[in-house]
């Protein structure tokens, strides 16, 4: 089975409480890339409405629908359309971030080409500088 196939069929048990569905079928989780070769994964979640009371609820139980397969290297998850989409991106990009380091750590590989993929060179040397 294909990544995209398992992760829709993780998604499809991630159940919306306030109508009783899942988050595939309501449409919710989109703009799915799998990139297989280097094992990465990027999407979109928008809660079913904007000020969704469960929306934090939803949007870590999606993320985690992923992060449980621990073959993927990269989960690049954006929630759009949500009152808490600044905070709750903030927080899943920082579960990610661990989640990336206990990757690299597992895999005996280096912690650079992972902060190099963030983009950001002040973090490569700030990460060899905290390892000192």
């Amino acid at each position: 089975m294909s990544i995209a196939h398992e992760l829709i069929y993780r998604w499809s048990r991630v159940i919306d409480p306030e109508v009783n569905m899942d988050v595939i079928s309501l449409g919710l989780v989109y703009d799915l890339d799998v990139d297989e070769e280097n094992m990465r994964v990027s999407f979109k979640f928008k809660p079913t409405v904007p000020n969704c009371p469960i929306g934090h609820k939803l949007a870590l139980e999606v993320y985690y629908a992923v992060a449980q397969d621990e073959t993927i290297r990269e989960i690049d998850m954006e929630v759009t359309d949500y009152v808490y989409a600044d905070q709750i991106n903030q927080l899943i990009r920082e579960i990610e971030m661990e989640r990336r380091k206990k990757y690299v750590k597992e895999k005996g590989k280096g912690e650079s080409h992972v902060e190099k993929n963030e983009g950001d060179a002040s973090k490569e040397g700030e990460g060899r500088s905290d390892k000192k």
